[in-house]
């Protein structure tokens, strides 16, 4: 059966402007538009911090268009009413009020379209934001320059008040920035003795400042060597004899202030459980914070088992603490520990500490570390953790 064709062009645009017509009916039909009123609250932007407003508009009535099904999910929060005061003198202001509301609608009007606005300069005064520091950066560093956003705030309130604040601060704790960085910081108000105060009734405009950081970042570069880091324990009746790194030292580059105290660098764990024959491993580095490796970035490590009969020595190690932050002291539950090696020679010395790094007051469990001047295998520390008390 063949298709009916219709030859003429005319007749065809005809048709297709009639069918959409007719979809466009069929759809107003079943989802007309309607309009709607709420009662949106009126917001102030741009308000100089030493000026107050007052009005006796505290919202506006908007009339809205839309489909019927799009009113489903519409409420008087999807709007916001708002009046830009950046321009307002002291006294009465007349201001247009700007609504915004989603695509999808249409506000057909506003009442009202402009508002009063009363104005008044509030008491008080301006104040430079200054930085007060506390701790130390890690590793020495320095703090190039600070940049507060803004670079003062208004201090209002009742005159006799206002007369006991003398600065305008915030504090920052150098001990935990690494890397030039922003924060959020809190205004506090110190009198002339530096006393922080608590004056109720006296606000700050804005409580809160970016403080932008710059640290003394110059990068340079430091060869390190390699120190691999074994887990587990070997098959039974064998020892981890030596675990050497190729190559046995990295270039790493980073922030001057981060290399000063970086003598070695790890690898990422290497698990010798079950392990008994001699074996090479491919291994990534564990890089510090801030610190990128320039070559390489993988080592092989040789790892070289030997029979235990024979082989394991027990030596009593002191215990020292490092890394604890300038003006505190670290007390250990235990000064030494016991240490089970596979010794390299009869003059292997070892060394073995705790990391205090950020560590504040209080008490705190840590592992200890031991490390062997010649690559001696550690087989065991007893303990393996001890309470460190700081004050």
């Amino acid at each position: 059966m063949k298709k009916l064709e219709i030859k003429n062009p005319g007749l065809k645009v005809i048709a297709l402007a009639l069918a959409i017509l007719l979809w466009f009916y069929v759809g107003i039909e079943k989802n007309p538009f309607e309009t709607r009123f709420f009662q949106v609250p009126v917001t102030y932007e741009h308000l100089d911090g030493e000026m107050a407003v007052n009005s006796p508009t505290k919202q506006v009535s908007i009339t809205v268009r839309a489909r019927s099904n799009q009113f489903d999910s519409l409420t008087a929060g999807d709007f916001t009413a708002s009046v830009n005061l950046s321009k307002v003198k002291v006294g009465d202001n007349t201001v247009p009020v700007m609504v915004k509301s989603p695509s999808h609608v249409q506000v057909t009007k506003v009442s009202p379209r402009e508002i009063v606005v009363t104005a008044e300069r509030l008491d008080g005064k301006r104040l430079p934001v200054q930085v007060l520091e506390t701790g130390q950066l890690p590793n020495g560093g320095k703090v190039k320059k600070y940049q507060a956003q803004p670079r003062e705030v208004f201090i209002a309130g009742d005159p006799w008040l206002t007369k006991q604040v003398s600065k305008a601060v915030v504090q920052v704790n150098l001990a935990d920035l690494y890397e030039s960085t922003s924060l959020d910081c809190p205004v506090i108000l110190l009198d002339r003795n530096g006393q922080a105060l608590n004056l109720p009734g006296v606000e700050v405009k804005p409580n809160t400042v970016r403080l932008v950081i710059s640290l003394d970042d110059a990068v340079e570069k430091k060869a390190v060597p390699v120190v691999a880091t074994i887990s587990g324990t070997a098959g039974e009746g064998y020892v981890l004899k030596s675990a050497l790194a190729a190559p046995e030292t990295v270039t790493i580059k980073g922030a001057a202030s981060r290399l000063a105290d970086i003598d070695q660098v790890a690898t990422n764990p290497i698990d010798i459980s079950g392990m008994q024959k001699d074996q090479q491993v491919s291994v990534g580095l564990n890089i510090p914070e801030g610190i990128t490796v320039i070559e390489p970035d993988n080592i092989r490590v040789s790892l070289i088992f030997a029979s235990r009969e024979g082989t394991v020595s027990q030596k009593e190690v002191p215990v020292e603490i490092s890394q604890l932050s300038p003006g505190l002291t670290g007390r250990l539950d235990q000064t030494t520990v016991q240490v089970q090696l596979v010794p390299k020679s009869n003059t292997t010395h070892l060394q073995a500490s705790v990391d205090a790094t950020g560590l504040g007051v209080g008490k705190h469990v840590v592992d200890v570390h031991v490390y062997s001047d010649d690559g001696s295998p550690v087989e065991e520390i007893s303990p393996q953790r001890l309470t460190l008390t700081i004050t």
